[in-house]
C-alpha cells in the first residue's frame, strides 16, 4: 500500500472475512470460488485517503473469503449480504452490519463496538474493558464477555437473559444488546 492505511472499509454480497493484527504492511489474502460455467466474483482494492476499501460484486451462489492483516489500531467497518466476519486481537474500533451471518471477536482491546445482524450470532470477547458496545440481532443470539474488574451500566429493550458482570447504570462503559427473536447475555470472562 502507498498510503498509510488507518481504517478498513469492506463490502459485499457473499463474503467470509477475517481481521486480524500485524506488524507489517496491510496485506489481503482472497479465496473465490464459484460454480462452473459461471463468471468469476469480481474484486476491487483501493485507498483512498487512508482507508482501504475492499469490495466483491457480482456471481450469485459465489464465496469470496478474505483474510486481512492490519496495523492492530486500525478501524474496521465492513457491509455485507451472507457471511461471517471473524475479528482477532484489534483495537480499533468496529462496525458491522450483516444480513445472515455470524460475528466473533476474541481479544478485542478496542473502545467501540457497533454490530447489526439480521439473521445469526455476535459473540464478542474482550481482553480490555469496551467503552461502547452495540450489538443488535433480529433473529440469533448476542454474548457479550468482558473483563470483570470494571462496572457496566447495560441497555436492552428485548432478548437480554443473563447479565453476569457489576452493573451500574451511571458507569462509563456501556453495553447495549437487543434481539428480537433469541436471547443475549452479558458475561465475565
Amino acid at each position: 500500500m502507498e498510503e498509510p492505511v488507518t481504517g478498513v472499509l469492506i463490502t459485499g454480497a457473499t463474503v467470509d472475512v477475517t481481521v486480524k493484527p500485524g506488524d507489517g504492511p496491510v496485506t489481503v489474502v482472497e479465496r473465490l470460488r464459484w460454480p462452473g460455467g459461471r463468471a468469476a466474483p469480481r474484486t476491487a482494492h483501493r485507498t483512498v485517503a487512508g482507508r482501504l476499501e475492499l469490495s466483491s460484486t457480482g456471481c450469485r451462489r459465489c464465496q469470496v473469503t478474505l483474510t486481512v492483516t492490519v496495523p492492530a489500531a486500525t478501524s474496521t467497518e465492513i457491509h455485507i449480504d451472507t457471511g461471517d466476519l471473524t475479528l482477532r486481537d484489534l483495537s480499533g474500533d468496529v462496525s458491522a452490519a450483516v444480513s445472515t451471518g455470524d460475528v466473533t471477536g476474541s481479544g478485542l482491546r478496542g473502545a467501540t463496538y457497533r454490530l447489526v445482524v439480521d439473521t445469526g450470532r455476535v459473540e464478542l470477547r474482550h481482553a480490555t474493558t469496551p467503552t461502547d458496545v452495540v450489538a443488535t440481532v433480529d433473529t440469533g443470539e448476542v454474548e457479550v464477555r468482558v473483563p470483570g474488574g470494571a462496572s457496566y451500566a447495560v441497555h436492552s429493550d428485548r432478548g437480554l437473559s443473563s447479565v453476569d458482570v457489576a452493573r451500574d447504570p451511571a458507569s462509563p462503559y456501556t453495553i447495549t444488546v437487543n434481539v428480537d427473536t433469541g436471547h443475549a447475555v452479558v458475561h465475565r470472562i
